[in-house]
């Protein structure tokens, strides 16, 4: 069989690495140091969870109305809600809790990577 027909091996270690910055097939990967970890995505997530409460928190306190109907014209008319701001701070104590659970959660992993990072 003629030497330039055998097709390449792909567990050979003489393929070219496209990792490798002085192999001309290299494939540039922007800022590759960088790398998303549980415990980043987690404390970021929490960050979201509590912003995102307190404002759906107060869009609940300032817009939930109840709808009366005038028993003389029949005019259908909104009142604010009497607990709208109760439902507001049960609807914020939800995501704070969820926020800081999972805030507390990237915590714990951190800590557990720096343990394991001394032991080894």
């Amino acid at each position: 069989m003629l030497e330039e027909n055998k097709k390449a091996n792909p567990l050979d270690s003489n393929l070219p690495n496209p990792t490798d910055p002085s192999d001309p097939t290299f494939t540039y990967y922007p800022d590759s140091s960088i790398s998303w970890t549980l415990e980043g995505t987690l404390t970021f997530l929490g960050w979201i969870t509590i912003t995102g409460g307190v404002i759906a928190a107060l869009y609940l306190g300032v817009s939930l109305e109840t709808m009366k109907v005038s028993p003389y014209t029949d005019y259908v008319y909104g009142t604010p809600h009497p607990m709208r701001w109760l439902y507001a701070a049960g609807a914020f104590m939800s995501f704070l809790c969820s926020g800081a659970l999972m805030l507390g959660v990237g915590q714990a992993l951190k800590y557990l990577e720096e343990i394991k990072a001394k032991l080894n």
